[in-house]
């Protein structure tokens, strides 16, 4: 039950070693709840697992403020990093829209874009259209959960924004 106590969303911090790999507990519903090994920062590709800090810092106050992120010093916005996996990346074409995130012409399964939080609450979103990803950026989309706090609402992530590439140790 050492979840339920820690958080309900964003990396809570268990431990660090000098090495730089760490573990951090993820309560949310938008990757497997468990504990994850974080490890340096390596190959940035479509597919890798991340923990990344939200760059926007209007945002990342927001999520606070609405509880979808605890407040931490680990991020400069002051919001926790989020676990989620990298979908594009440079070169590629992100579209937004009312079906969802298509990417390089493939829409992605439960990439609807909800206009509204689970309080029906208005959720501001990156508007609609087409993205071209540049040399350092990414987009971070959760691929299983229909409802996640990912680049459909804070937009891409620089490489700089990514502090950890992440595997699952323990998981739901």
């Amino acid at each position: 039950m050492a979840v339920g106590l820690i958080g309900l969303v964003g990396l809570a911090y268990v431990g660090t070693w000098a090495s730089g790999y760490s573990v951090a507990v993820n309560p949310s519903v938008s990757m497997p709840r468990g504990l994850y090994l974080l490890k340096p920062v390596g190959d940035l590709s479509r597919g890798a697992v991340v923990a990344a800090c939200i760059p926007n810092r209007e945002s990342s106050r927001l999520y606070v403020e609405r509880g979808y992120l605890p407040e931490s010093k680990r991020c400069p916005s002051g919001a926790a990093p989020v676990i989620k996996p990298i979908v594009a990346g440079p070169g590629d074409r992100v579209t937004l829209d009312d079906d969802g995130v298509t990417i390089n012409g493939m829409l992605v399964a439960y990439s609807e874009i909800d206009d509204e939080d689970s309080k029906g609450r208005p959720m501001p979103h990156v508007s609609f259209g087409d993205l071209s990803l540049g040399n350092d950026q990414f987009f971070l989309l959760a691929t299983h959960a229909a409802r996640s706090l990912d680049s459909r609402y804070f937009g891409p992530i620089r490489d700089s924004d990514v502090i950890a590439q992440v595997s699952p140790l323990v998981t739901e």
